[in-house]
């Protein structure tokens, strides 16, 4: 499969105007919207070599897709695929095994040289009879009069920090059909404690943010969006007896249930990798502590010290 989508990669390279790169120099050509980074697409490109994510990611979109048809073969499946890229990587290579004649694809990138270039590859690889139409707008804000019947997104770092998904999920969920699918059904952030020497986990402290495309997830997001306001409260959390600052950490562990068994687990994939609870460095055993996701332009989880009467 790595060679498989090294090849893919090879093939959308040498059809497009756009090549991979890690893009190691900050935000380079990154759009920074004031939900979030929204990543150049070089280097949007350069995460197709995420190869377990790309793979779980193929695999969600699949099922889905098949779930959708297996209950009415002859329904017209309306996709929206938010933040593609410039290869839509996770579509594109499924277009030449699915039977799309009843696919109305709509593709979502807020950078215009990302549509023109798959646009390009879609007319190159010779799906052009497909039904498919371009949006160049930020999905953060982005709103169709038609509701969709799958909607996939991945637009986040590790953490879900940085870049936007939480607000895009939250304004893109409330645009999916009754009974639609929206990929990943489920974002789940965990503070654990774990071994500072041998970084093993010793245990988890607390879910403290599951991110899905629900009602009861998404309105409290857009409800504080309409009040102004800068952060979601996620509740509290108590630091365990057991920590001990010089012995143990406490860290934020990403686990991604993409579609049905199709999962990321922590540290599988660079968006599920482990990272520290900056805020909770200073932090002692028994501490209550206000868990938050904060909006804004670097969008994040936070940590402030309650204060106990």
């Amino acid at each position: 499969l790595t060679e498989a989508l090294d090849n893919f990669l090879l093939l959308c390279s040498h059809a497009s105007p756009i090549l991979p790169s890690l893009s190691f120099n900050a935000h380079a050509g990154d759009t920074e919207l004031k939900q979030g980074v929204a990543i150049n697409p070089e280097a949007a490109a350069q995460c197709v070599k995420d190869y377990q994510r790309t793979v779980a990611f193929i695999r969600g979109l699949y099922a889905a897709i098949q779930s959708k048809l297996e209950v009415k073969p002859e329904q017209t499946i309306r996709l929206l695929y938010a933040g593609c890229g410039p290869y839509a990587a996770i579509l594109l290579p499924l277009l030449s095994i699915l039977d799309t004649t009843h696919l109305d694809v709509h593709l979502l990138d807020i950078h215009e040289e990302s549509l023109l270039s798959a646009q390009q590859l879609i007319i190159h690889f010779g799906f052009e009879d497909i039904t498919i139409r371009y949006h160049c707008e930020n999905a953060c804000e982005f709103s169709q009069s038609i509701d969709f019947d799958i909607i996939l997104t991945e637009t986040m770092q590790k953490a879900l920090e940085q870049e936007p998904q939480v607000i895009v999920t939250s304004n893109l969920g409330s645009q999916l059909k009754p009974q639609g699918i929206f990929l990943p059904e489920q974002i789940d952030i965990t503070l654990c404690l774990r071994d500072k020497k041998s970084h093993a986990a010793l245990f988890p402290v607390r879910n403290i943010f599951k991110l899905t495309a629900s009602l009861e997830c998404i309105n409290p997001i857009q409800q504080t969006l309409h009040c102004d306001e800068v952060k979601v409260s996620l509740g509290t959390v108590v630091i365990p007896e057991q920590f001990n600052p010089l012995n143990n950490e406490l860290v934020l562990s990403t686990s991604i249930n993409i579609y049905n068994d199709i999962h990321l687990y922590e540290n599988d994939s660079e968006i599920t990798l482990t990272t520290q609870a900056y805020d909770l460095q200073g932090a002692n055993a028994g501490e209550h502590w206000l868990v938050s996701y904060h909006l804004g332009s670097y969008p994040r989880i936070g940590f402030n010290l309650k204060n106990i009467q």
